[in-house]
């Protein structure tokens, strides 16, 4: 069984300047995850929240601009400085660490009253008892009674419809097309999914092509739900999101 995250965390680094072409408008899905996390996270009165795999700061930033407490973590150093210039080009700042999820619980003990981890960030874990520990790790992160907002693909859905070619977008800039698309392999119970990043230039022959690949653990609600009450979660909740599948992990 696949078992190396390394090649995981390759893939963002691989991808973190082009990381916004998987987004048809990035402002606008940072504006609409900022407003709908702050309408979750209002409910429990959070006011720290640790962001645990921020990637880019898509969430981060836009709950750093509506006046929460944000910490920010990811595995990807690359990922961490487009996340720095984001913030900076929307007037905030937050402490930002270099970390995986199971590294959390050393750093931080009780002091959040949220940890979010959305945009599959916990699926590129390889294995179950692997997301386990990363979910005892960011419980170990909250206060009593604080929530985790976690945000998975909807695997049941892609493995339903099996899908395997997925066009995101193409950009002209200054003369140059750059074209982002991935190609889905299913190796049950993990995703294998490659990016390719197809750029040509006037009076280029031929286009360049960056390849990075992924391996996505398919984990479904059930397992989720066992796998949240073996890691300490009391309940667990699915809620409504536009674009993944989400639930909020009660403390």
């Amino acid at each position: 069984m696949y078992d190396d995250e390394r090649e995981n965390i390759s893939y963002y680094d691989a991808l973190a300047g082009d990381y916004e072409l998987f987004f048809g408008d990035l402002n606008r899905n940072m504006e609409q995850e900022g407003a709908w996390l702050s309408a979750i996270l209002q409910t429990y009165g959070v006011k720290s929240v640790l962001d645990a795999s921020c990637g880019s700061g898509r969430q981060a930033v836009p709950l750093c601009s509506r006046g929460f407490d944000v910490t920010a973590a990811d595995p990807s150093t690359a990922m961490l400085r487009v996340a720095e210039t984001t913030a900076r080009k929307h007037g905030v700042s937050f402490p930002m660490l270099n970390a995986r999820f199971n590294d959390l619980a050393s750093f931080f003990e009780g002091d959040f009253d949220a940890i979010i981890a959305l945009g599959n960030g916990l699926c590129n874990l390889p294995r179950a008892e692997k997301i386990e520990q990363a979910l005892r790790s960011m419980r170990a992160c909250c206060r009593a009674g604080g929530i985790c907002l976690i945000g998975i693909k909807d695997f049941e859905a892609i493995k339903r419809h099996g899908v395997r070619f997925h066009g995101h977008r193409i950009v002209d800039h200054d003369g140059t097309r750059t074209v982002l698309f991935e190609v889905w392999d299913f190796e049950d119970p993990i995703l294998v999914s490659t990016a390719y990043v197809v750029q040509h230039a006037p009076n280029e022959e031929p286009a360049t092509v960056r390849r990075a690949r992924t391996h996505e653990y398919m984990l479904h609600e059930p397992e989720l739900r066992a796998l949240a009450s073996a890691a300490g979660f009391r309940r667990v909740r699915r809620l409504e999101h536009p674009s993944e599948a989400a639930y909020a992990l009660e403390t």
